[in-house]
């Protein structure tokens, strides 16, 4: 029976090998913050219902954050499963085993949960998740991963394999100088500089000469600002709502714009144009 298992273990590996190149360049969105605190799973959520909605992608969200995954309650899931299960059905893990995994939101994002205790990620070999990766990239049009803020070289896999890589960061000293050495860590890893685009979240209009300075202190453009609408968000979040289900607004506006530009698809947003309006550069996807 063992011997069954790990044949069945090792062809899914071949399979997954065999196609991960071609997948990975279309499909797997990373999704981290430049430290704590600046809204990585905010932006993660709302560009995943995004692309569900709007884009009507299938989106699949992984909550791979330490040391606990903050995804279901920003939908007001209950996961019944997560990440663990996965890592721990590895022997058997394919699309169809995923699927039972996973937490459909009724915008019909789909969620691998995240850890609920901390204790959880000594039990996860994050090497191993590179093959939970590539059984979701299988199965869907867009994979987006939250990693949190953690960085390590043990992602190294994963981040080398990702099309894109958003990087999550404000406008205030702590967070820009974290955001520089997150760059210099990924040129590091050999992860080419056009992969990771910078998304400013919170932005406010007396930000932009801040954010002029630090676009060419690191020699690249910022890939797109959201708007601070602390009342709004924070709604969003307590209620466990996506920001595009209780407010036609500027903030669910630019999400949408971003989740667009993400797959190719052009979106106009009417809203007044900051000085730093030409700089916000969306790259059309290759």
């Amino acid at each position: 029976m063992q011997t069954d298992s790990l044949r069945d273990l090792l062809l899914r590996m071949t399979e997954d090998l065999h196609t991960k190149d071609l997948r990975s360049q279309d499909k797997l969105i990373v999704v981290m913050g430049a430290k704590g605190g600046v809204g990585t799973t905010t932006v993660a959520v709302n560009l995943g219902v995004q692309l569900a909605t709007f884009a009507r992608k299938r989106t699949v969200l992984l909550d791979f954050a330490r040391p606990l995954g903050n995804v279901h309650l920003l939908l007001d899931l209950h996961p019944k499963f997560g990440v663990r299960d996965a890592v721990e059905g590895l022997d058997r893990l394919d699309s169809h085993f995923l699927a039972g995994l996973l937490t459909k939101h009724k915008t019909k994002l789909e969620l691998l949960g995240g850890t609920t205790q901390p204790e959880e990620w000594e039990k996860i070999d994050i090497n191993l998740l590179d093959r939970v990766v590539n059984v979701a990239q299988n199965a869907f049009d867009v994979v987006l991963l939250d990693i949190g803020s953690q960085f390590s070289t043990a992602w190294g896999s994963i981040l080398r394999s990702a099309r894109m890589i958003l990087i999550v960061a404000e406008a205030n000293v702590p967070s820009l100088w974290t955001l520089e050495r997150r760059l210099l860590a990924l040129k590091g890893f050999g992860i080419p500089q056009d992969r990771a685009r910078i998304i400013i979240n919170r932005w406010h209009k007396g930000d932009d000469e801040v954010l002029k300075s630090v676009q060419k202190d690191i020699n690249r453009p910022i890939f797109a600002n959201l708007p601070n609408d602390f009342r709004k968000a924070s709604q969003s979040v307590n209620l466990g709502t996506p920001l595009m289900e209780n407010h036609n607004n500027t903030l669910s506006s630019r999400y949408r714009q971003i989740a667009g530009q993400l797959v190719g698809i052009d979106i106009s947003v009417d809203e007044k144009k900051s000085p730093l309006s030409g700089l916000f550069s969306f790259p059309t996807k290759k």
